[in-house]
């Protein structure tokens, strides 16, 4: 099985090919935007990118195990666009804050993954509000039933945005597949329960091809 909770016939699935390369949304945090990780843009943005990979708060929390140079992105965002993955950049208010993307991307499931880059920019609710902006694009553009993520047990900052999107602990083997040692804490969220939280962003977010 998948998870609890498909909900394959959500009024809210908007059945288009998957052309989406960017989302926006006006919130009180400001204008957050989704931009496809094109290679062109991720060049741009590369050594800022890596210098937040690299900041030690931020590589704890993510399990790098090694630095990361500007060319590692570029590649690491290329092959896992080549693998199916779905790689965004995240901007608020046109300046870039982090990324994000879904990986292992199957049918009707993926991982998530996401950053918010700057740490005077984290526990202000915008990575909660970015995760919310890419899930749409999850659930309405790539028809998910459901998505994962597994963190560290000590990103406890992580786990609150994640419950505030919707996510809830799933010990599953669906789940656990996506855990990277053996303490990581799996997570999982459905559609259903993604559109019941999420309504009103979900009418008020722009998903443009």
């Amino acid at each position: 099985g998948r998870g609890p909770g498909h909900a394959r016939n959500a009024t809210w699935y908007d059945d288009r090919s998957m052309t989406a390369t960017s989302l926006a949304w006006d919130t009180p945090a400001g204008l957050l935007e989704a931009r496809a990780a094109t290679p062109e843009l991720v060049s741009a943005h590369a050594a800022r990118l890596a210098s937040w990979y690299n900041e030690p708060y931020n590589r704890e929390m993510l399990s790098n195990t090694s630095e990361l140079e500007p060319q590692d992105v570029v590649e690491s965002v290329a092959g896992l666009a080549a693998a199916g993955g779905k790689p965004f950049l995240l901007f608020r208010d046109g300046a870039l804050g982090g990324d994000g993307d879904f990986r292992h991307v199957a049918e009707r499931e993926a991982e998530f993954a996401i950053m918010v880059g700057p740490r005077d920019a984290q526990g202000q609710g915008l990575g909660t509000r970015l995760s919310v902006l890419l899930h749409a694009y999850a659930f309405k553009i790539l028809n998910m039933d459901v998505t994962y993520l597994a963190i560290v047990p000590a990103n406890v900052a992580g786990r609150r945005c994640y419950e505030k999107v919707g996510y809830v602990e799933d010990g599953s083997c669906p789940a656990s597949r996506y855990a990277e040692a053996v303490d990581d804490v799996t997570m999982s969220l459905t559609r259903a329960r993604f559109g019941e939280l999420h309504a009103q962003a979900l009418e008020e977010i722009r998903i443009r091809p």
